[in-house]
């Protein structure tokens, strides 16, 4: 799958109508508003790297062996902004998550809106639950190409159900950016 660099909308920046957009730009909105908890993960794998990088770097600050020469002790200012960043990376990561479990009820909500139940299995496991091709086809009793079919009939679900909604062209604008 193609990755897209999504921004959430606003509230009140949905709107009704998707008439003068192709089927491939309606295709790329329901594919960026499902891309989402992906980027927020990322965002948050990222930022714990960043802490594992300033408590390496905290450590690396102490005497290892005492018969070895000690290594220069960062000054107290470069310590205390390695706690300040852990700090501030972990209270982000905190905000993400809550961003992240928000964003699933509300991708939820409008998958729940899918008759379909293995389209709706299919979209839930990909985008929901970040699974593999491979253990969704397990759990839904198919192959990839199985996966792939009721992928593609959610998408077509969920384009119909945020354009009723009035929110896919807010999602398509935002794909496009």
């Amino acid at each position: 799958m193609q990755e897209h660099n999504c921004s959430v909308p606003r509230a009140g920046e949905y709107s009704t109508g998707c008439a003068g957009y192709s089927e491939g730009d309606r295709r790329l909105g329901v594919e960026c508003f499902l891309s989402q908890i992906k980027e927020i993960d990322k965002g948050i794998r990222r930022k714990r790297g960043k802490i594992s990088h300033h408590r390496d770097a905290l450590c690396l600050s102490g005497v290892r062996y005492s018969d070895m020469p000690k290594a220069p002790s960062p000054p107290p200012s470069s310590m205390e902004e390695h706690f300040c960043e852990i700090g501030q990376l972990e209270w982000e990561i905190a905000e993400d998550m809550k961003t992240r479990s928000i964003t699933q009820a509300e991708m939820l909500i409008r998958m729940a809106e899918i008759k379909n139940t293995r389209c709706f299995m299919a979209l839930k496991e990909l985008y929901v639950d970040l699974k593999p091709w491979k253990v969704i086809g397990r759990e839904l009793g198919c192959g990839d190409k199985g996966v792939k079919e009721a992928k593609e009939e959610g998408l077509a679900a969920l384009t119909t159900i945020l354009e009723k909604r009035g929110e896919l062209e807010s999602w398509i604008r935002t794909a496009k950016e």
